[in-house]
């Protein structure tokens, strides 16, 4: 396991930005550019589905590569800080391959095992 934790109290818009952009670099992009969107609507609404459920997703290795990971979201709460965030990770092993595309097929991300059998770094399709 290793963990992710987001230290900004959301009690603005930009330290919610702000704490969001620390989760961004950790998942690919296509799910990065939502994540915001659903944090906001967490703010206005109360409504969630993710707190202390495991969840299998997709995250970033710093390699670039996108890697299979299981998550725990919890919401701890702070008298001086506000609430935090902690994210748990565990990468998962598994036995398949795979690439990461939007609804247009545009390649956002893709596994290790894709890099080496047709010999592409992973910083080929990032902007």
């Amino acid at each position: 396991f290793f963990f992710v934790m987001i230290r900004r109290s959301p009690r603005s818009t930009l330290d919610r930005a702000s704490a969001a952009a620390d989760v961004y670099k950790r998942q690919p992009q296509i799910f990065a550019k939502r994540h915001g969107d659903f944090m906001e609507r967490y703010f206005k609404t109360g409504h969630e589905t993710v707190f202390n459920v495991e969840r299998i997703f997709y995250g970033l290795h710093r390699n670039g590569f996108c890697l299979c990971i299981m998550i725990v979201v919890k919401q701890m709460p702070n008298l001086i800080e506000g609430l935090q965030y902690v994210g748990m990770i565990r990468q998962i092993q598994t036995d398949h391959d795979f690439i990461l595309t939007d609804t247009r097929g545009v390649i956002d991300s893709f596994s290790a095992g894709v890099s080496t059998t047709l010999n592409l770094a992973a910083k080929l399709f990032k902007e």
